[in-house]
């Protein structure tokens, strides 16, 4: 019978990817990031496993504003992307404009 331990190293988090753009809103990026970032299980050695992988997604560049002015720099753009399981899509004014939301879905 393999052991706690041993189980949590063939874990793989779930990847989540967070799209974001110029005038997100930055709440939609945040909030969910932190939800993700908080799973986690106990390896019952006081040890945290997380449940997930967050990644932040550029459409166009790896850095973006938000509605308010923050800037963000994502970790990856849409076109370097790596694989994810999940994919969560900020709304925001910037939504809106033609060359963000005919990004959707990829490759269309």
């Amino acid at each position: 019978m393999k052991s706690l331990s041993d189980r949590a190293s063939i874990f793989r988090p779930i990847r989540v990817g967070l799209v974001g753009f110029d005038e997100v809103t930055a709440l939609h990026l945040v909030g969910p990031a932190d939800a993700f970032l908080a799973a986690a299980l106990d390896d019952g050695y006081g040890n945290r496993i997380p449940c997930y992988e967050v990644r932040t997604i550029g459409i166009f560049s790896d850095r973006f504003r938000t509605e308010d002015g923050l800037v963000f720099e994502a970790q990856a753009t849409l076109s370097a992307a790596p694989i994810l399981d999940t994919i969560v899509i900020a709304g925001g004014r910037g939504i809106q404009r033609p060359e963000v939301s005919d990004k959707w879905p990829p490759g269309s």
